[in-house]
């Protein structure tokens, strides 16, 4: 119900609402990942399906976004994350990619679990994500891609990590909705793992650094 009223001051422009029904959700006791999960993440999807399916317009779509962007930065005030992992990450957009909000969601997660976490934005050129990886000696990477003529770019970064010693063994964990339509294709790619929420990308980074240790 909270998730669906939402959505609903969001398409009807009621930005003040929208804020003040999730944030008061969590000074009330929802827990933050929660509203995460259940509510924004939701709500993106659906809003996300409605402008694919032409149901709502662009603006629409953009003041979506920038409302829920909002509400993200309130609730990671009132978020207790959790023990330092001691484990770094890297979240990116792949070059021209304008649609960063999962990208977000995702850092904010790792953020909430302990993980020291860098959060480099949208539309970020190939050499400064392969930078930064080195520069903060990251164990995992996040790369987000929403348009399928992005995934070539997802491929470059890999293969640059993999061809460079120093970043050879970074895990990589992609997300986006081409994945979503076609659940093989990171394997392809060469990356180490595929998220559809931030829930799960943290699940599978865990995993995959866990299995890396051991080895």
């Amino acid at each position: 119900a909270l998730a669906r009223s939402y959505l609903r001051h969001l398409l009807d422009g009621d930005a003040v609402r929208a804020r003040l029904l999730v944030l008061n959700a969590a000074e009330e006791g929802t827990p933050v990942r929660d509203l995460y999960v259940n509510v924004l993440q939701w709500a993106q999807h659906e809003v996300g399906r409605r402008w694919q399916a032409n149901q709502i317009s662009v603006a629409q779509e953009h003041l979506a976004t920038a409302v829920t962007r909002q509400v993200m930065g309130g609730l990671t005030a009132l978020a207790v994350p959790s023990e330092s992992s001691g484990r770094t990450v890297v979240i990116s957009c792949v070059a021209t990619e304008q649609h960063d909000v999962g990208a977000r969601m995702v850092a904010d997660f790792f953020e909430m679990e302990g993980w020291r976490t860098y959060y480099l934005g949208a539309d970020l050129p190939t050499p400064e994500i392969l930078e930064s990886v080195k520069r903060y000696r990251a164990d995992v990477l996040g790369l987000s891609a929403t348009l399928t003529p992005h995934l070539k770019l997802v491929r470059e970064i890999i293969t640059a990590l993999r061809s460079t010693p120093e970043t050879a063994s970074v895990q990589v964990i992609v997300g986006g909705y081409p994945f979503n339509i076609d659940p093989d294709i990171w394997q392809q790619l060469g990356a180490d793992g595929c998220a559809s929420s931030a829930e799960t990308a943290v699940r599978i980074a865990e995993d995959l650094v866990e299995v890396e240790t051991r080895d």
